[in-house]
């Protein structure tokens, strides 16, 4: 954050299409630390790694997926996680929070039916998809591949829906990102 403060305007980040979730992190990152970065887009997070590694940006905000083999062959440094808390995938790795408190950006994946689904389905289905990701050999398979499992209620990942939209929304309107941007 220091160098790009010295230097607006001449650092740049690689982004997936317009409103994914590179980007949002990159211009939430922007946003909340005050910085003038030059965003460089990109067709999707493959040709983004190719970037960083060739030298074409000076970073990017990246999932775990698919930049931790790049990482462990010594291809890409790791600066810090973008979530609240550290990670089993990255010991000893700080968060962006540690320097910038209140940054968190990533992805989420959920399972959802159609709006009319009886509650009663809801509730069996999500206690049996619940059980996933409390399971050891569960948690040892996605973290082998990047992820890390939440389990949670139909209502609290609704709640988190619900904020996520909220709090990009502002930056998605504040940048003026729109539908087929690019």
């Amino acid at each position: 954050m220091a160098l790009a403060r010295n230097r607006p305007g001449e650092l740049n980040y690689g982004s997936g299409l317009a409103g994914t979730a590179n980007h949002l992190a990159g211009e939430l990152f922007k946003s909340m630390a005050g910085l003038n970065i030059v965003r460089i887009p990109f067709k999707g997070t493959g040709p983004t790694v190719t970037a960083i590694i060739g030298g074409q940006v000076q970073l990017m905000f990246g999932n775990a997926s698919a930049t931790a083999p790049h990482i462990t062959a010594g291809r890409l440094r790791s600066l810090a996680l973008a979530s609240l808390q550290p990670s089993p995938l990255f010991p000893g790795l700080p968060t962006v929070a540690v320097n910038l408190p209140g940054f968190e950006a990533g992805s989420m994946n959920g399972l959802f039916a159609p709006a009319k689904t009886p509650v009663a389905i809801i509730r069996k289905l999500n206690q049996v998809v619940a059980r996933f990701p409390r399971a050891v050999e569960t948690r040892a398979r996605l973290l082998s591949n990047g992820l890390e499992a939440v389990g949670n209620s139909p209502d609290e990942f609704a709640a988190t829906i619900k904020s996520e939209i909220a709090r990009l929304g502002k930056v998605i309107s504040d940048v003026g990102i729109r539908e087929g941007q690019e």
